[in-house]
């Protein structure tokens, strides 16, 4: 982001943001604010160039939450989800150990075939690449309006 500007990282979970925290406290980082919320009703109070999902299932599947970053991004701003998917049907072995990595973070598989399905709705150019074999997701595209930065 450069000396000019700034990261707002939301997550519901103390423990994360401890650990946001002291990294940011080792690299002397003091454009980076730590918000300790549910990101559907974290209270973000500025407007962002881009946002960033990564490895968020349950994020992904709120529209609220979904609804609640976009709101707060200009128009056009970029928009990147990344995380896990289950990979195709006849790779049996693969999705029980994609199961088996995800359960601990996950608190309910549904959408886990599309995870982006929600944020497509809300990002039109949606453009999704899988990854690891189908196990993965990178999802890219900008909120609409003005034409993107990048």
């Amino acid at each position: 982001v450069g000396p000019d500007g700034a990261i707002v990282g939301i997550d519901a979970s103390e423990q994360m943001l401890q650990v946001a925290g002291e990294r940011v406290a080792e690299h002397r980082w003091d454009n980076v604010e730590l918000l300790v919320a549910p990101v559907a009703t974290a209270a973000i109070e500025h407007t962002a160039d881009a946002a960033l999902f990564c490895a968020v299932h349950d994020v992904m599947q709120s529209r609220t939450a979904l609804s609640n970053i976009v709101d707060h991004l200009r128009p056009g701003a970029a928009v990147a989800a990344i995380g896990g998917k289950w990979p195709a049907p006849w790779t049996w072995p693969l999705r029980a150990w994609v199961a088996n990595l995800h359960a601990p973070f996950v608190t309910d598989f549904a959408g886990f075939d599309r995870p982006w399905r929600l944020l497509a709705d809300l990002v039109p150019d949606l453009q999704v690449r899988e990854l690891a074999f189908g196990a993965g997701y990178l999802a890219v595209g900008h909120t609409p309006g003005d034409r993107p930065l990048m």
